[in-house]
């Protein structure tokens, strides 16, 4: 896996994250409100774990300045932004199976994803 390939997932989950809070200091609906806050909040944590695990086997020289930019999300919809989420994560989970360095981050993915949907049914109940 080249680092490359994390810059531009988490890079597009900072989008997500910014994309988020947008979201979620415009809806109405306070379920929706909650759920983006969560996951607004996931995101975040999300990206500093991976970054973090990352440069664990890279090593710190590896992340230059300016390689952290956020991506432009055009979307305005937080079932989409959701699906988009989770099928970024789930492509780069899989891009990761087989390789043994990445095993934790593999596992902290499939918990990530395991809590979306749970963030996303949650929305809907109400």
């Amino acid at each position: 896996m080249e680092f490359s390939k994390i810059l531009e997932f988490t890079n597009f989950l900072l989008g997500c994250y910014s994309r988020a809070k947008e979201l979620h200091w415009r809806t109405e609906s306070k379920s929706i409100h909650e759920s983006l806050g969560v996951v607004s909040y996931s995101v975040l944590n999300l990206v500093d774990s991976t970054i973090e695990q990352s440069l664990a086997i890279y090593g710190r020289n590896v992340l230059k300045s300016g390689d952290v930019q956020a991506a432009v999300l055009l979307c305005d919809d937080f079932e989409e932004l959701l699906d988009f989420i989770n099928t970024a994560t789930s492509e780069f989970r899989n891009s990761l199976e087989g390789i043994d360095e990445f095993k934790p981050l593999i596992s902290m993915l499939d918990d990530f994803l395991l809590h979306l949907n749970i963030d996303k049914f949650r929305s809907e109940l109400v």
